[in-house]
């Protein structure tokens, strides 16, 4: 990813880089986290971000505008860094530019967790707080379920709902390489859902199976009673168990319909829209248009010129030429909402071929329009020489005259006055 030195930033930070986020399912999106994978590494080797990545942010214009929430996945000093960023508004149908900020060597790490939806404790809930059946149990074992998100999801803490009120250990399994990717410890009293914040919040990939586990020593119980029940964003698949195991035992026993533990865990989401926005590093590619109020105008005449970039969210100035020549009056215009206008009377007589010309904001690509042609036509005693179809009505009355239409008018007239 290539960065620049800019003008204008966050005070403390020295770099910034543009990228930008296409939106194209047609609603303007609010608070929507979208997934970057940076090249990190290289920014480190080039001095411009430190190898913890502390001084890492993101921002709504070159300036910083909002800094806006991130959190880093994974890969911190790597060519694959993830991060997610919740963008406050991402305009509907458009493309628009966004900042990366870094070289800061000051800077602690803003990176945080809130950028991704919570409710609460029961509607984050990968069980949705399961409470069925009765006490009972093998001690020495295992007992969860099996499951796959719908959406990728953030596991923040591991949970536990159990008879004897004891500190228990919960671990999450990869079903496909049966690794273990997360175990806590988690204490409370019997009978209520407890949770331990993980040391490290987990990413759990859409459709990759998982099993969820708690375990049980030589004197702990547990429940067990029949359902199935989960949180929409996660689909049940079966019960998983172990006997005379341990709590890093991957439990390949099964039943279905049915829930014994009961294991449980906090998560994180993303908003969901189809198709999902894509961002691309660098800036906004446009294009520059250019109309005018008329084609034709009497020399000393108002015309109105407007200039429109081809993305509505594009921020700079246009400068309208005319053969090349800044129009007095009509230099760095500011864009607002993606377009430009400037009204001049100061057009020379001819034919003018005008051009418009953007100077992009950071972010944006400076483009320049296609030539317009517009007529300048010179005046008579303050009126302006008569347009070719004028001059057609008067050939047409002397083509009549030469006919004889006009000598016969004439004669009526002698008779009559006769």
């Amino acid at each position: 990813m290539a960065t620049h030195t800019a003008q204008a930033q966050p005070a403390g930070w020295t770099q910034a880089s543009p990228f930008n986020i296409t939106e194209s399912s047609g609603a303007t999106l609010t608070d929507y986290q979208i997934r970057l994978v940076l090249d990190t590494a290289s920014m480190v080797t080039a001095g411009q971000l430190r190898a913890d990545a502390a001084d890492l942010r993101f921002g709504t214009a070159a300036s910083g505008g909002t800094l806006m929430d991130y959190y880093i996945e994974r890969g911190v000093n790597t060519a694959s860094t993830v991060v997610w960023v919740k963008v406050p508004t991402i305009p509907a149908l458009a493309t628009t530019a966004f900042f990366i900020f870094s070289g800061n060597p000051a800077a602690t790490s803003a990176s945080t967790i809130n950028t991704f939806d919570y409710t609460d404790a029961v509607a984050n809930s990968a069980t949705q707080q399961v409470v069925v059946g009765q006490p009972g149990g093998v001690t020495n074992s295992q007992r969860g379920f099996r499951f796959k998100p719908n959406q990728d999801i953030l596991v923040t803490d591991f949970g536990k709902y159990e008879p004897s009120g004891t500190t228990r250990y919960l671990t999450l399994f990869d079903v496909a390489t049966q690794a273990k990717l997360a175990q806590q410890q988690v204490s409370g009293p019997a009978n209520t859902y407890t949770y331990a914040q993980l040391a490290q919040p987990l990413m759990l990939t859409k459709d990759t199976e998982y099993i969820m586990e708690i375990y049980q020593g030589a004197s702990d119980g547990y429940y067990f009673g029949s359902s199935t029940q989960i949180n929409p964003v996660l689909t049940y698949l079966d019960m998983r168990y172990c006997n005379g195991c341990t709590q890093d035992t991957f439990p390949t026993n099964y039943l279905n319909a049915i829930h014994y533990g009961f294991p449980d865990f906090q998560f994180r989401t993303t908003k969901q829209v189809s198709p999902a926005p894509v961002y691309a590093l660098g800036n906004v590619a446009t294009t520059l248009s250019l109309t005018s109020s008329s084609n034709s105008v009497g020399v000393g005449a108002s015309v109105t010129l407007t200039a429109t970039v081809s993305t509505p969210s594009a921020a700079g100035t246009v400068t309208f030429l005319d053969g090349g020549t800044p129009i007095a009056g009509c230099s760095a215009v500011p864009v607002v909402a993606g377009a430009a206008q400037c009204t001049t009377s100061d057009l020379p007589l001819g034919a003018r071929s005008l051009t418009a010309v953007y100077d992009s904001a950071t972010g944006y690509t400076a483009s320049t329009s296609a030539p317009f042609s517009l007529q300048v036509t010179p005046l008579v005693s303050g009126t302006a020489i008569p347009t070719l179809s004028e001059w057609g009505i008067a050939c047409m009355a002397l083509v009549l005259a030469g006919l004889g239409l006009g000598g016969l008018s004439r004669s009526r007239a002698r008779q009559e006055r006769a």
